[in-house]
């Protein structure tokens, strides 16, 4: 039997109303069943799930000695899948310094029997191994490979692909003591790529001088632990090819990483699946370690099942692991069509059909959970309308540019694959240029800096210098930090304006030039104080102020406080956005946004010529980006002139 609380705490409760909830404990979204003699009562008064409770601490469960000899059972949650509900529970400690710790049931694979006494709210998980090469482990790893590329409708796709220029060939057998590099010539087969963190540990790589001897052999005793696990578990998943891009690529020949740099889309997109070295910080630390896991079995009458500390989900590893931060793996993760990825306690399988891990193996969980860590997006959909695909890009370089990168000059190779596979959804007729799409620059250019720390980068002020001689100010590649297009979230309408800027990429131009033409109108920045950390001015209004623009607005985004601020500037005029929301209001009007770039002429002797010759106003390179309240920014561009004029 059970009792009457826990009776009510049904699979319905869950998708129930907060009403639901507040009846049952008077606690937001918490089931609190009482304190630890409440429970203890009805345990002994028989039910069986109150006694799972108690047994925690009759037998020890690991955990529990932290929380002393007074608790509550906090929660009972069940995490629904479509197999059926999972069962777990919280217990707390009382008090003001109180804790609490997280349990889950698993079956113990010795007990097969199914598990009375707690229906109607409780399947358990399965018991995991500590070995995460066992020969359990291994099996259900190679069961989601076959079932992924032969039997899910989502992901099926052809037997043989392509392989790469370069490919590590691992050989069938555990036993053998070497690897070779094998160079493509037109072959077909199933290969597998790595996805793992190259760290400050000595790499072994591929390079001009070693590449004859790396295509006869590699020894594995010559590799680092992150390739050897790489290679040990590609054999074990019955793969004959692993694709490493430190070996697959010559490091030091400038035009062979720029040309498979370029490939990356294909080379992941055509991978049977990747392995994901969650728990690797560097490529000399291995990722197949034997698992800590306090697990332990516990019987109470017929009644055999085991109690542990909750795991970690696929989210929370993902939060921890240093992989998820680093700018390279975003597309290696979204890219490759399925991602086994290996965490410190399971292993987790994620697909475009399901999301399962060792202790869920058969959720059945529709879609993948989270193939990014903010979950913007899932992955890049077949055929999605433009306006669907473009807000998936700007998710993308979002989640992109707030990513660590060791080298700066790879800002833009990093996020190429993707960009090429969002192009090939277009249909491979938009111009893509230095991470913008031409076709979209009216909102393309309206990135801004978002008030955060700068991603961590191992780089010198000449790198940081290069990277913005090479990408031109309007892209937001020519940043080191973290970019973002919020404003979309509540204005994600264009209203066409006479106001609207045009542009053209000039392709006579050395450098990536656009030529505008829009309205312009000189400003003056002040900041609120010389010392202001943040990135936005403040305590005034956008305003004009004679012949001129005073920029001192909250609205106002600069996209390099290190830098000093120009007094003197210009505003251009880009275009107004509105929201359906405010199309459907009285106060539509007001409501609608005109968005500008901020200004700062450049001076070249090259550049100042060009522009004489093409009666431009001028070379000029953008400082930041703002938005107002259109009507307010129309009286400030009053009097304004068209020009022409070149934005590097």
């Amino acid at each position: 039997m059970i009792c009457r609380l826990c009776a009510a705490f049904t699979v319905d409760v869950i998708h129930g109303e907060y009403a639901t909830w507040k009846r049952l404990s008077e606690t937001e979204y918490s089931f609190k069943h009482g304190t630890h003699e409440t429970v203890v009562a009805s345990a002994a008064a028989g039910c069986a799930t109150c006694g799972l409770f108690r047994l925690v601490r009759q037998k020890k469960i690991p955990g529990y000695e932290s929380l002393g000899d007074k608790w509550l059972m906090k929660s009972a949650m069940v995490i629904v899948a479509t197999s059926g509900p999972r069962f777990s529970f919280d217990l707390m400690s009382e008090g003001p310094n109180s804790s609490w710790i997280g349990f889950e049931l698993f079956q113990p694979r010795s007990d097969q029997r199914a598990d009375p006494g707690l229906e109607p709210i409780a399947q358990l998980r399965c018991e995991v191994s500590d070995d995460p090469l066992s020969a359990t482990t291994i099996r259900m790893a190679s069961l989601w490979v076959d079932q992924c590329h032969y039997n899910q409708r989502d992901c099926s796709r052809q037997d043989k692909t392509p392989l790469p220029t370069r490919i590590i060939d691992v050989g069938y057998s555990d036993e053998c003591i070497s690897a070779r590099l094998q160079v493509n010539r037109g072959q077909l087969g199933r290969y597998v790529t790595l996805s793992h963190c190259w760290g400050s540990a000595k790499r072994l790589v591929t390079n001009k001088r070693n590449l004859k001897k790396f295509q006869n052999e590699i020894p594995l005793n010559q590799m680092p632990e992150t390739f050897q696990d790489a290679i040990k578990l590609t054999r074990l998943l019955g793969m004959r090819y692993l694709w490493i891009d430190a070996l697959c690529i010559v490091q030091d020949d400038r035009e062979d990483w720029r040309r498979e740099s370029a490939n990356m889309c294909s080379i992941y997109e055509n991978a049977a699946f990747s392995i994901s070295a969650l728990v690797a910080t560097d490529s000399s630390s291995g990722f197949l370690h034997a698992r800590d896991i306090d697990q332990c079995v516990v019987a109470a009458g017929d009644l055999t099942f085991g109690v542990r500390p909750k795991l970690q989900s696929i989210d929370e590893a993902l939060r921890e692991s240093k992989l998820e931060s680093r700018a390279w793996c975003l597309q290696e993760r979204i890219l490759a069509p399925a991602v086994l990825h290996i965490g410190h306690q399971q292993l987790f399988w994620e697909c475009r059909a399901c999301s399962v891990s060792e202790t869920e193996p058969d959720s059945g969980e529709e879609g993948p959970s989270s193939r990014s860590p903010n979950s913007s997006f899932t992955y890049i959909p077949s055929a999605p309308d433009r306006k669907e695909l473009l807000r998936l890009w700007y998710g993308l370089v979002k989640e992109y540019s707030a990513r660590d990168l060791t080298k700066p000059t790879d800002r833009l190779p990093a996020i190429a694959g993707l960009a090429d596979k969002v192009r090939r959804e277009f249909g491979g007729s938009p111009l893509y240029v230095d991470g913008l799409w031409l076709d979209d620059l009216m909102a393309g250019l309206l990135w801004r800096r978002p008030n955060r720390p700068k991603p961590r980068l191992s780089t010198t002020n000449g790198e940081a210098q290069t990277l913005s001689t090479l990408t031109p100010s309007w892209s937001w590649a020519s940043t080191l930090g973290a970019v973002e297009y919020s404003w979309q979230a509540e204005f994600e309408f264009h209203l066409p304006s006479p106001h609207d800027m045009t542009a053209s990429l000039d392709t006579a131009s050395p450098t990536t030039v656009l030529q505008v033409e829009g309205y312009v109108k000189r400003g003056m920045c002040r900041l609120s104080s010389p010392s202001s950390s943040s990135n936005s001015t403040s305590n005034a209004a956008f305003k004009p102020s004679g012949s001129s623009i005073v920029i001192d607005s909250i609205a106002c985004m600069l996209d390099d406080v290190e830098e000093v601020v120009p007094s003197h500037c210009y505003c251009l005029w880009v275009s107004t956005w509105t929201s359906f929301k405010s199309q459907t209001t009285k106060k539509a009007k007001s409501a609608n946004r005109a968005f500008y770039l901020v200004l700062e002429r450049v001076h070249d002797s090259l550049g100042d010529s060009a522009s004489k010759a093409n009666n431009s106003l001028g070379r000029f390179k953008r400082i930041g980006m703002g938005y107002d309240a259109a009507d307010k920014v129309t009286r400030a561009f009053v009097n304004a002139e068209r020009h022409n004029l070149e934005l590097t």
